[in-house]
């Protein structure tokens, strides 16, 4: 068995803060969000290769990781796109990479979410029905069931109804963007992007597919974060934030310091508070100001200002001002009155 991981869209729904980031390489406590799933593949041992589906923009970002981390077994596969306008969507770059890819069984993972799915199980669950599977995650919200695809299944777990961000959702079993695609079933994908239909929603194909061959769920409980929007980001920042860390080259001067915080190489405090929940990267200097439930990028400045609940990019200045639940771009300067 082999596994993709889709990390080729542009994250439009946190921008700007995601304007010249790829979401999956954004920090997610000490990791960043796609490493999560990359150790466990590593770790689980059934999987030959892994490839990592981006596109051009983000290539050099991703280029950058790869060498920092050197993992065994991965490999970037590269769409040709450089804009929104122009990607595959993940149903067609998924058609594109099985065209280019060795004949095989494929794990296929979102390479934003982050959950307690057990790889190993998901997999034992996969050579038991030997057929298309869709790891599932009740959310127990029917008013959030409307933004994820909903599933119905049978008591066998074979799916039996699927509906692509319902209107009026039946069911809070929500299918997750993680996969097993049989080699058999793999065709099926080049013939739903040849007839014209919806390539972006990965759970379109599903939908579609589910009517005229076996697809089965598995459903697991515990945790699951789709990390698509600021709230959902900040919420799973929380969650994976159990213990604080600081580097030791870190400056702290009449600050405190309100755990669990993470505060990373060459960061300056003055005067300030920081926390709790708040995660500062290398090299940004905050003065006079108070921090919290926060992620800040590298090399910003922030002074005399108030910042919460909110995702500041790198190299962002800020003085003199509040915010709450803000969404800052990188090289954004603010300046109050």
């Amino acid at each position: 068995m082999r596994a993709i991981i889709l990390a080729g869209g542009y994250a439009t729904r946190l921008w700007p803060f995601t304007k010249d980031v790829a979401k999956p390489l954004l920090p997610l406590g000490r990791k960043r969000i796609i490493e999560y799933l990359i150790e466990e593949l590593i770790d689980c041992g059934d999987i030959e290769a892994i490839y990592v589906s981006t596109n051009y923009y983000y290539d050099p970002q991703f280029r950058r990781w790869l060498s920092e981390k050197r993992y065994k077994k991965v490999e970037l596969h590269i769409e040709e796109t450089i804009r929104e306008e122009e990607k595959l969507g993940a149903i067609g770059a998924l058609s594109r990479l099985f065209k280019n890819l060795p004949r095989d069984d494929y794990l296929v993972l979102a390479g934003d979410n982050y959950s307690s799915m057990n790889i190993r199980d998901f997999i034992d669950f996969f050579k038991k029905k030997n057929a298309f599977i869709v790891a599932a995650f009740d959310i127990g919200d029917l008013s959030r069931a409307k933004r994820y695809g909903i599933i119905k299944i049978n008591d066998d777990n074979r799916v039996i109804d699927f509906v692509e961000k319902p209107a009026k959702p039946e069911s809070t079993l929500a299918a997750t963007a993680y996969y097993i695609v049989p080699e058999n079933v793999i065709d099926m994908y080049h013939k739903y992007v040849s007839l014209g239909h919806n390539r972006d929603a990965p759970g379109r194909f599903i939908e579609w597919y589910h009517k005229i061959g076996a697809v089965y769920a598995y459903v697991f409980t515990g945790f699951w974060f789709d990390i698509g929007k600021p709230d959902t980001y900040l919420e799973a920042f929380r969650f994976v934030l159990r213990d604080s860390y600081v580097h030791e080259s870190v400056e702290l001067k009449s600050s405190e310091i309100i755990e669990p915080v993470i505060i990373e190489e060459g960061a300056k405090i003055t005067n300030s508070v920081i926390g709790p929940y708040v995660h500062v990267h290398r090299d940004t200097e905050i003065e006079n100001s108070r921090i919290s439930n926060s992620i800040i990028l590298e090399e910003t400045i922030i002074r005399d200002s108030i910042v919460k609940d909110s995702l500041i990019s790198y190299k962002v200045r800020l003085d003199g001002i509040e915010i709450t639940n803000s969404n800052i771009g990188g090289y954004t300067k603010l300046h109050g009155v």
